[in-house]
């Protein structure tokens, strides 16, 4: 079957384990740009970037899928005392990222601890955060790894901003009290 008018739109080669994205506003497209996502310039209408993910680890084998990179966080700040846990599944709700962790500390020093730790951790698996926002001092911490993304807060700032409630048509996948 021919398109109308005739034109055909070249063939691109298939992706490996690709998804596609579409979003609307200069700032997503921006944000993608910045996280190395490829988009296609294209005013006022959707904005396809494609996400690739299937590349190799530095240290051989494949890179982690974001849920065992989630997974793998939160294992980390639990080793280092975090509390009331929280891992929202988003893919169903949002492009923004595929699962939110969201955990507290007691302390500053907790925070620092968790922050250093989870960087440490995740950088030995060949991942770096994209964004780090926040500091211990503030309240909260958050940790940005583009398909994970870690909220680390003092109980004050977590009841103050209340991620659960936001986001409450996310799945919790995990729940570590």
């Amino acid at each position: 079957m021919t398109p109308v008018g005739g034109y055909r739109a070249p063939r691109l080669p298939a992706l490996p384990r690709a998804r596609l994205y579409y979003g609307r506003d200069e700032d997503l497209r921006q944000r993608r740009i910045a996280y190395g996502l490829l988009t296609i310039p294209n005013p006022g209408c959707l904005l396809p970037a494609v996400v690739l993910e299937s590349q190799q680890h530095p240290m051989g084998g494949e890179e982690l899928d974001s849920a065992d990179l989630a997974h793998a966080i939160v294992n980390l700040v639990e080793e280092h005392q975090a509390e009331d846990i929280v891992m929202l599944d988003l893919r169903p709700v949002s492009i923004l990222a595929d699962y939110f962790i969201i955990c507290s500390s007691q302390s500053e020093r907790q925070s620092r601890s968790m922050m250093e730790a989870v960087d440490e951790g995740i950088g030995r698996l060949g991942k770096s955060p994209l964004g780090v926002e926040g500091s211990a001092e503030a309240g909260w911490i958050l940790m940005d790894y583009g398909d994970v993304v870690l909220h680390i807060f003092s109980p004050e700032k977590r009841a103050y901003y209340d991620l659960e409630e936001v986001w409450d048509q996310a799945t919790i996948v995990v729940k570590v009290p």
